[in-house]
């Protein structure tokens, strides 16, 4: 209990920083999204510019997979953080977008639920869905982010260390 009062503690200002330009952007897509779609009967130029607008909220909302492991688990800057999931993103997009394609399966299984039966529809939301969204994207973005991030540094910090004969006890599987 005390290391997650700590974490908490420890991230908080820089949380509450990407938390609101988090919120911010999802804002301006989501009106841009519905702008777009209002203008596409005037033009072709519109419609371009729809699905520019629709690749570019996509991309966010996979990049969103690692913004927030990215705060938690290195010390960086909030450019930095946004930046790496960019690249994160990019690097891993096989398995980005499968994620996305399972969020939105529980989110419409969420919806369908709702409108067929209402008292289940109604608190699954509040109970399984954030914590089953949560989980898809963290399977999702923790792969790609510990061969591009975490695995690199210990094979830097194994150069450094010497090595001894002994045999380790336990071998991983997985």
């Amino acid at each position: 209990l005390k290391e997650y009062f700590g974490a908490i503690k420890k991230n908080f200002r820089q949380a509450l920083l990407l938390g609101i330009l988090d919120v911010l952007i999802l804002v301006l897509f989501a009106g841009s999204l519905f702008s777009y779609l209002r203008l596409t009967s005037g033009g072709f130029g519109y419609l371009i510019m729809y699905y520019l607008a629709l690749f570019i909220v996509l991309l966010y909302l996979m990049m969103r997979f690692y913004l927030y492991q990215l705060l938690v688990t290195f010390k960086l800057s909030v450019w930095k953080i946004i930046k790496n999931a960019y690249i994160l993103t990019v690097a891993g997009i096989k398995r980005n977008i499968v994620g996305l394609i399972a969020c939105g399966l529980v989110i419409a299984l969420n919806v369908v639920l709702f409108i067929v039966f209402m008292p289940l529809g109604a608190i699954l939301p509040f109970l399984l869905t954030p914590t089953l969204l949560t989980f898809i994207s963290i399977y999702a973005a923790y792969p790609v982010m510990k061969k591009y991030m975490i695995d690199p540094y210990y094979s830097e910090d194994d150069l450094d260390t010497p090595h001894n004969d002994e045999e380790p006890v336990f071998h991983d599987e997985g």
